[in-house]
Parts: structure tokens; C-alpha cells; sequence
């Protein structure tokens, strides 16, 4: 038992060959692998398996491995080696349990039908939850458009998940993926060939996500938005009501302060906002010790005893001011955001190599995590139970406790004075009858117990009592007793 459970643990990796039968028999080897990572041949081998063979060996990685959830595929980038699209088609069909799929630098082969039959095996996937697509390029030869099996993948309403790096596709295919009719919960949109050398396509995206109720987290990563699309963003933030997380890079500090006016009353629904800024102070001297460092790769063996040269490339006296003014215009904007805005919880405001959010800034997102701000600050009918319990958590924090007791003192009072009335608890009407039986049997005990106690205080007194005469009637009728000294008289 012990060893089947280690292999249904184990991951499987397929290098494809010349010849299919090894790769088949490697497959049947691992057959209760749940995580298949698929190689193709090298672009320089001699031989290659064939399109028909490429198509077998993928059904049955399907048909065998039948647990198999997680599967990525990683070609060369190449010409020289190609997937055809029936290939990927059948796989898809033979694993119905299949969650996740990255495809890296794959050359998808085949007509048009091929590859609108691909895109419709996408569509009608049953499981499959996060793709990442990777460097996609249709085979050269073929040319063959790719979009319309992006637009099937768009509609398969299982899939929530969507990354797209480094793969030129067109505007329609952008606004498909990121219009309201999209399933789509997050979409990560990587390299500057998904939205355009000078990301012409990103205000479009924007557009179409004014009106996307299903996104909650967006993020673009290096494609850097050219100066000025920080209104853009801001535009569609003040709109968008239902996203969670957004993350963008920007050429400009200055680009952040829409986007944090925008974010202080107007948006309640952000919690985490990525801002990665690397001006073109900074690009230039990037690109300039690349290419020094490429120069010296080129010209000298020792290259790296010439590091400190490379390094001594830095920007000017003025692009330090500038970027020390811009820094600063950024920072002033970000703190009276988060002055008002009580929802977000994590905010990064990252250059190359350092994140310019200050101590104050965290202290406010720390604040909003620990929803101290809404519950406590914006709270009137706080209790004495709950002000209590605040001093108890954050006794050996002096930040929080002095942040909070300079917005609101009064809360001393409250956890120092109890005002709260005591409510009498009511009892329910389907139990008085018992508690009526409970008191009478109550009270009997205690007449009994009373009568008790007199008696043995009678027989403690000994001799001392005399024993009464019974009462006599007289002749009137009336009862009389002779005198005589009772515990009454004593």
C-alpha cells in the first residue's frame, strides 16, 4: 500500500525520441502519475517521430495515465521541432481529470481545421482549471492563425485561470479574453508581443475590463505602460467593482497618483495594488551595461575582472533629482490613500531592486488587515467586552495601541467604566410549570427542615419544659388553659 502511494506521488518526465514505442513503454512504467513534464526532441536530432506517431504517443498519455491532473509541455521555440495540433487535440480528449496545463514554446502544425478542432477540445474540457500559455507560435510553414482557439478557450466555462507570455496575439483575441462575457477569474498578460511593442492594446484591455463581473485579479508583467496610462488605469478601476488584485508596471512615478486618488474613496474593492516603476533613467542604464557587458563578452575572456566598469555606468546628477521629486510625488500620493481607504491590504511599490513603501504605510496596511479600522475606529456601539479584547491583543505592540487611543481616546473610558445593563434572563413560558413544581418542592423542604429545627430545640431544653395540659372547656364553652412557660416566654 505503502508503494502505491509513493507512485501515484511521483511525476513523471517524457523526453520524446525518435521512436515511440520507448516513450509508450515509459509511459506504462509510470502509470499512476498524477504530474507529467513532456520534452521535446532536440531540433538538432537527426531523427524525429513522425506526426502519426506524435499523435499515438499523446492519446495514450491520456489513456494510461488516467489520475493524471497536471501537465506541462516544453518544446525548443524551434521550426525544426513542431507539435501538431491533432496531437494535443487527442490528449486533451483522453484525460478527463486534467486541472492544470502550461504549453511552453510549442509550433502548433495543421490546417485551419486542426486547429479549430484543438480549440473546440479546449471548449469542452470537463476540469481543466489553469492554463498557462508560453511563447505559442503557429508553425512557420502553415502560418496558421492561432486566435480562434483562444476564442474557444475563452468560452470553456471551467477554465478561470489564464496566462498568456510572450505570444503576439490579436486586438480581438485581447478583447475576447477580457470582455464581460468571459468566465475568466484571473488574467496575467506577460511580455511586450501580448499587448504590442508600444502596448497599443492595452487601452482596449482597459476598456473591456470597465464592464468585466467576473475578473478578480489582473496583472501585466514586464511590458512596461508607456508615461500617461496611469490615467487609463485609474479609469477602469473607478468603474470596475469586483476586482481583487491588480498588478502593473510603469515607466513614470507620476503614473500612481491618479490611481491613488482613484483608490481612496472611489474604489472599495481592491486589496492588493502592485505598482512596479522603472523610469527611463533607470532603462537606460540597464540597456547600457548590457550592452557594455555584451561588448566585453565579445572582446575579452576575463570579462567579469571587468565588472566594476560595468557597474560604474550610473545615471546623472539630474536624473537623481528627478527621480528623488518623482519618488517622493508617488509616496505623498500613496499615504493619503491609504488615510481613507480601510479595504486595501497589501500594497508594493517596487523599483529595481527595492520597495519604496514606508514604515507609515504599513503601519496603515496592517491596520486594514487586522480590520482595526473598520471594526474599531468606525464602530459607535463598540462594548466593553470588545475594547477589552483589543488592549489584551495589541498589549505589547505601542504602535498600534498609540495609533489607535490618538484617533479614539475614549476608548479608555469604555474598557474603565462599565455603563452596560444588566439584562434580566428571561424565562421561556414552555418552562414555568417545572420551575413552579421546583419552588413548591423547595419551600415543602424548607417547612420541614424549620419544624425539625424546633424539635430538637425543644429536646435540648430538657426538663426545663414542662409537658402542657391538655385544654379543658368550662361551662361557658369557652377553651381555657392554665398558665404555663413556653419558648415564647423565655
Amino acid at each position: 500500500m505503502a508503494d502505491r502511494d509513493a507512485n501515484e506521488n511521483e511525476s513523471l518526465n517524457l523526453v520524446l525520441d525518435h521512436d515511440p514505442q520507448i516513450a509508450i513503454a515509459q509511459i506504462r512504467a509510470n502509470s499512476l502519475s498524477t504530474t507529467v513534464c513532456v520534452i521535446s526532441p532536440s531540433p538538432r536530432a537527426e531523427r524525429r517521430m513522425t506526426d502519426d506517431d506524435f499523435v499515438h504517443v499523446f492519446q495514450c498519455l491520456g489513456q494510461i495515465l488516467r489520475g493524471m491532473t497536471r501537465l506541462e509541455i516544453h518544446f525548443y521555440a524551434s521550426d525544426l521541432v513542431w507539435l501538431p495540433a491533432r496531437a494535443m487535440a487527442a490528449c486533451l480528449r483522453a484525460s478527463p481529470k486534467l486541472i492544470y496545463l502550461l504549453m511552453n514554446g510549442m509550433r502548433i502544425k495543421g490546417g485551419p481545421e486542426d486547429v479549430l478542432d484543438l480549440g473546440h477540445a479546449f471548449r469542452l474540457h470537463p476540469s481543466l482549471n489553469r492554463m498557462c500559455v508560453f511563447n505559442i507560435q503557429p508553425w512557420r510553414p502553415d502560418n496558421v492563425p492561432l486566435n480562434p482557439m483562444l476564442h474557444l478557450i475563452v468560452k470553456n466555462p471551467v477554465i478561470k485561470d489564464l496566462a498568456l507570455r510572450y505570444t503576439e496575439w490579436s486586438q480581438h483575441s485581447l478583447d475576447v479574453v477580457c470582455n464581460p462575457e468571459s468566465q475568466l477569474k484571473t488574467i496575467r498578460l506577460t511580455g511586450k508581443d501580448t499587448l504590442g511593442r508600444l502596448m497599443q492594446k492595452l487601452p482596449l484591455v482597459l476598456n473591456s475590463l470597465k464592464t468585466n463581473t467576473m475578473l478578480t485579479e489582473f496583472r501585466i508583467n514586464q511590458c512596461p505602460a508607456p508615461p500617461g496610462m496611469g490615467l487609463l488605469i485609474a479609469g477602469m478601476l473607478k468603474v470596475n467593482k469586483t476586482l481583487k488584485s491588480c498588478l502593473v508596471e510603469f515607466q513614470s512615478y507620476r503614473d500612481a497618483v491618479p490611481i491613488c486618488k482613484v483608490m481612496e474613496t472611489e474604489n472599495k474593492t481592491l486589496t492588493l495594488l502592485d505598482m512596479y516603476t522603472a523610469s527611463q533613467a533607470v532603462r537606460r542604464v540597464q540597456e547600457e551595461r548590457r550592452q557594455r557587458a555584451m561588448q566585453e563578452m565579445r572582446t575579452n575572456r576575463n570579462w567579469r575582472d571587468n565588472a566594476g566598469a560595468i557597474r560604474g555606468i550610473v545615471m546623472t546628477e539630474q536624473e537623481k533629482e528627478e527621480e528623488n521629486t518623482d519618488q517622493a510625488i508617488m509616496r505623498d500620493s500613496c499615504v493619503k490613500m491609504l488615510e481613507k481607504n480601510t479595504t486595501l491590504t497589501t500594497l508594493v511599490l517596487g523599483i529595481s531592486g527595492e520597495n519604496l513603501v514606508t514604515s507609515t504605510m504599513e503601519l496603515y496596511l496592517r491596520l486594514n488587515r487586522d480590520g482595526l479600522r473598520k471594526n474599531l475606529l468606525q464602530n459607535d456601539a463598540l462594548s466593553r467586552k470588545e475594547v477589552i479584547q483589543f488592549f489584551r491583543r495589541f498589549r505589547n505592540d505601542t504602535n498600534i495601541l498609540w495609533f489607535i487611543l490618538r484617533l479614539k481616546p475614549e476608548l479608555i473610558s469604555i474598557a474603565t467604566i462599565d455603563n452596560e445593563p444588566k439584562k434580566k434572563r428571561a424565562t421561556p413560558a414552555r418552562r414555568q410549570p417545572k420551575r413552579a413544581a421546583a419552588t413548591a418542592a423547595t419551600a415543602a423542604t424548607a417547612a420541614s427542615s424549620s419544624r425539625k429545627r424546633k424539635t430538637v430545640a425543644i429536646e435540648a431544653l430538657g426538663s426545663s419544659v414542662q409537658q402542657q395540659p391538655l385544654a379543658r372547656k368550662t361551662r361557658s364553652g369557652r377553651t381555657s388553659r392554665p398558665p404555663s412557660r413556653t419558648l415564647d416566654d423565655r
